[in-house]
């Protein structure tokens, strides 16, 4: 995602552009310009909206929410990514504000008008339309219109026929970085830089690209580990359906426990232990010490029918010290060893592990 700082802000960032819409006279406008009518006033039920039905469902932030004086609802959304979803996306976000307006106590009959309108940077139909506007109809008879009182829009800024005029025109022009001598226009741009000398809209707007920040990096991490629990599981059943036979086999193995890797035990001795004591100071896993041979000897039916046993002492073995590996995989032992059916699992021959099984500089 490409950060962008306050100052370089444009009215299609969807935060200025909320901010922007907060002017009663330019949203009216805008919207009596988008839809050709004329509206008495707007009302702010909320700024930046947001729906969260439930515990489960996925909320909505919506840019731009306002009502008419006749209780119509219109939200307007700034998109500058193409993400190839938008119909489906008004689709949801029609839904959720039905819902919200339901949830209050309306019946069926009593929900509102509404628009849902996307103003895009590009062209989501490819059509080279200005506009594009979406009403249901019976397929079977085009005259025939539901009369649900949905309609959903796309405006694109990079439009090439000549499907609109007057102030939409201009807006969507500049929009697109061109210069306009439009009043409303004008309106709108001093707007923009009056909103950018707001200190405490700066400042909010700073704290959302913090949590935005915090929320990718997060995402990647658990993407991360989700890729490299597949990953492990993926090589561990190739791993052992060649029996660790070839040597490059042996080497792709180190994959499971990034970023640590195996290690063979240099003496009798060294093979006692399964690696260090301290987690912070561990450099490898001993492939020959018998707990670790009997993890490979059994990893394709742990990771099919025991998974989260197998996974946590995957994990164990990468993170913790040694005392909390001892406590998981002992648990896990114990776990296998009360269940009747082991799926062919040797849990009879599972090492239970002691504080003998780690090794120190003392030693």
């Amino acid at each position: 995602m490409k950060e962008t700082r306050w100052e370089e802000l444009r009215i299609t960032n969807d935060f200025l552009f909320g901010k922007v819409m907060r002017n009663e006279e330019i949203c009216k406008e805008l919207v009596e310009s988008i839809l050709n009518i004329k509206i008495d006033k707007i009302e702010y039920p909320e700024e930046q909206k947001t729906i969260d039905i439930s515990i489960d469902a996925k909320s909505i932030r919506l840019d731009v929410y306002v009502a008419d004086g006749k209780g119509t609802i219109y939200n307007l959304e700034m998109q500058t990514s193409d993400t190839k979803e938008l119909p489906k996306r008004t689709r949801y976000y029609q839904g959720m504000i039905d819902l919200n307006l339901i949830e209050k106590g309306k019946l069926y009959g009593e929900l509102n008008t509404s628009y849902i309108i996307f103003i895009c940077t590009f062209d989501p139909f490819e059509q080279g339309r200005h506009i594009y506007s979406f009403e249901n109809r019976c397929i079977e008879d085009l005259n025939l219109k539901l009369k649900d009182g949905t309609t959903k829009i796309f405006l694109n800024s990079a439009g090439t026929k000549e499907d609109v005029s007057g102030n939409l025109k201009e807006f969507l022009l500049y929009l697109a970085g061109k210069e306009s001598s439009n009043e409303f226009v004008q309106k709108v741009d001093s707007e923009v830089k009056r909103a950018k000398e707001n200190k405490e809209w700066r400042r909010e707007y700073m704290t959302l690209l913090m949590r935005d920040r915090e929320n990718i990096e997060e995402g990647r991490r658990q993407g991360r580990e989700e890729g490299r629990k597949e990953g492990r599981k993926e090589i561990i059943e190739k791993m052992l359906e060649k029996k660790l036979t070839l040597e490059e086999d042996r080497k792709s193995i180190y994959d499971i426990f990034p970023p640590m890797m195996f290690c063979s035990a240099a003496s009798d001795e060294s093979r006692k232990y399964i690696c260090h004591i301290n987690e912070n100071f561990r450099r490898g896993i001993t492939e020959d010490h018998p707990f670790i041979i009997w993890l490979f000897e059994n990893a394709v039916q742990l990771n099919q029918y025991f998974q989260r046993q197998f996974e946590q002492i995957i994990d164990s073995l990468c993170q913790l010290d040694a005392k909390a590996i001892i406590q998981n995989c002992n648990m896990v032992r114990e776990q296998l060893l009360s269940l009747s059916n082991h799926y062919g699992v040797d849990v009879n021959s599972l090492p239970q592990l002691s504080i003998d099984d780690f090794w120190s500089e003392e030693e």
